[in-house]
C-alpha cells in the first residue's frame, strides 16, 4: 500500500498536482463509475432516467479536466454533483452511496476550484 502512496506523490510532484487536485479527480473518477455501475438507479422528481448516462459520461470525462485544472471542469462538476446529491436515488447499497460521494466531489471540488483561482490570480484567499 505504501508503494501505491509513493507513486501517487511521485506522479504529483512531478506534474505539479496538488493533493486537492488530486483528491477531487479521484472522486470525480468513482463517482461516474459508480453510477455507471448501478443498473436500478432513478432520478426523482419526474426527471427521465435516461439523463442517467450523459452524466456518469460527463463525470468520467472530467477527470482529465480536474487534472489539468481547468476551472470550468470544477464549476460544472460542482453543478453535476449537487444535482446527483439531491435528485438520485434507489435501494441498492451502491445507490447508497452514490449521493454521499457526490457532496463529498462537490466539497473538494470547491477546495481545487479555490486553489487554481488562487494559483491564476497569484494570490491568496483569506481563509
Amino acid at each position: 500500500m505504501s508503494s501505491i502512496i509513493k507513486s501517487l506523490r511521485r506522479i504529483g510532484i512531478n506534474n505539479n498536482i496538488s493533493q486537492k487536485v488530486l483528491t477531487s479527480s479521484i472522486f470525480v473518477f468513482f463517482s461516474g463509475f459508480l453510477i455507471f455501475l448501478d443498473t436500478g438507479g432513478f432520478f426523482m422528481y419526474g426527471i427521465p432516467n435516461e439523463l442517467i448516462v450523459p452524466i456518469y459520461i460527463t463525470q468520467l470525462a472530467l477527470t482529465p479536466a480536474y487534472l489539468k485544472r481547468n476551472k470550468y471542469a470544477y464549476i460544472l462538476g460542482i453543478i453535476i454533483a449537487v444535482f446527483v446529491a439531491f435528485a438520485y436515488r434507489d435501494a441498492t447499497t451502491i445507490a447508497r452511496i452514490i449521493p454521499i460521494l457526490q457532496y463529498f466531489l462537490a466539497f473538494f471540488s470547491l477546495l481545487a476550484y479555490r486553489e487554481v483561482k488562487e494559483l491564476k490570480l497569484g494570490k491568496k484567499f483569506r481563509d
